[in-house]
């Protein structure tokens, strides 16, 4: 093409985007309620016409042209939004399963283990839950029970043994140490 013919070309295009842009601007601004969008959609639908131009010259209205065009454009990043909405949703569905279903497994998991704790000896359940529960030291316990600090120990020690020991037998060693190492620090 001679730079006449380019001229010439430009001179039709600019004069069919002045007659249109404005109409097919607001349809689709009123329909996907995205400047951005919008823009890039007829952007697209003018590029065609361009490229095809020569094709439709004998034309006297490159409306529907244009119209067709960005609107199937607009439907393809309409589906393609929607597409990625979607995997969102569902990947954020799927991290709130996960989420209720560790904290069942930590609300399940806390039950479980008051029940073990509640079967301990007396004196042992109290070292255990001066310790654990209320955050006291070894040599705090020791001179509010009037116990020596070997004692305590030694009550602690056996309340970690027996606690592991039941968590194993009764629900399996794999499941329940997992939650009671990742949840807990009672070992």
């Amino acid at each position: 093409m001679d730079t006449a013919e380019n001229e010439n070309r430009a001179q039709r295009f600019r004069r069919i985007y002045e007659v249109t842009f404005d109409k097919l601007y607001r349809i689709f601004l009123q329909s996907l309620k995205s400047e951005e969008l919008t823009r890039d959609i007829l952007q697209e639908a003018y590029l065609k016409l361009w490229y095809r131009m020569d094709e439709l010259d004998g034309r006297q209205d490159h409306f529907p042209f244009l119209y067709f065009h960005a609107r199937n454009h607009a439907r393809k990043e309409i589906n393609r939004k929607m597409k990625q909405d979607l995997a969102g949703q569902t990947l954020m569905m799927k991290e709130d399963d996960t989420d209720l279903s560790a904290e069942f497994d930590k609300k399940e998991f806390q039950s479980v283990l008051k029940e073990i704790i509640d079967k301990l000896p007396a004196k042992r359940k109290l070292v255990y839950q001066m310790f654990k529960e209320e955050g006291l030291s070894y040599k705090t316990i020791a001179k509010i029970l009037n116990i020596s600090i070997k004692t305590v120990d030694n009550h602690l020690n056996d309340a970690n043994k027996t606690i592991k020991k039941q968590l194993k037998s009764n629900y399996g060693s794999t499941r329940w140490l997992f939650i009671l190492l990742s949840h807990f620090t009672i070992i």
